[in-house]
């Protein structure tokens, strides 16, 4: 369906934050029909801190961000 890795990028990416991730998903897909926009934001999420807790545990980051997405 979507390869997650180009998603996560465009997030990186300092011009896209994971608002306009949030924001395209949802244009692509009308919730009153279908809840995959929703899924897929979920999966994002999930994809997101992971990759992020993985590279704390790598790094040792020394301050604690337990959610670093914010979808607002």
């Amino acid at each position: 369906m979507f390869n997650m890795l180009l998603l996560i990028v465009v997030v990186l990416d300092p011009r896209y934050k994971m608002s306009y991730m949030s924001w395209a998903i949802d244009q692509l897909f009308d919730p009153e029909k279908t809840n995959d926009g929703m899924v897929l934001n979920s999966r994002l999420n999930i994809s997101w801190n992971l990759l992020f807790d993985e590279y704390k545990s790598r790094n040792g980051a020394k301050n604690d961000t337990t959610n670093i997405c914010k979808t607002t």
